[in-house]
């Protein structure tokens, strides 16, 4: 499933695996990330939050897309 993370003006697409362990990255797409000058930080900030709150980001995906 893939998310969208916002932090500091950048638009960040996160890939959240389910299985077998829950996991988060970076999504493999060109557009992936919007504004072409994002630091690093700034991703990494993206990804730390989104691994913190993993079991609640899947279950509200659940329940939006049923």
């Amino acid at each position: 499933m893939h998310l969208h993370g916002f932090y500091a003006e950048i638009e960040a697409i996160v890939e959240v695996g389910v299985t077998p362990v829950k996991a988060v990255r970076l999504a493999n797409r060109s557009d992936a990330v919007r504004l072409g000058h994002a630091k690093r930080a700034d991703l990494r900030h993206i990804l730390l939050v989104a691994a913190t709150h993993v079991d609640e980001l899947v279950r509200l995906w659940e329940i939006a897309h049923g």
